[in-house]
């Protein structure tokens, strides 16, 4: 399972230079890279808020 992790981290940082410099070559340059990665961490907060709640809101399992 960590391997799998590990695999798709190491992807997202050997792509994201590459990702940054062509969203900065867009019209608009730098304040369009900006604004998405404004954006993708606004869906990323809002996400992980999302799923935070919804851990808290499930009763807790019985063992034994």
């Amino acid at each position: 399972m960590s391997g799998v992790i590990y695999g798709f981290s190491n992807g997202a940082r050997a792509v994201a230079p590459l990702a940054s410099s062509v969203v900065a070559l867009l019209p608009g340059g730098y304040a369009t890279l900006l604004d998405s990665l404004v954006a993708v961490s606004a869906v990323a907060a809002v996400l992980g808020f999302l799923a935070f709640s919804r851990r808290e809101r499930q009763p807790a399992r019985q063992l034994g």
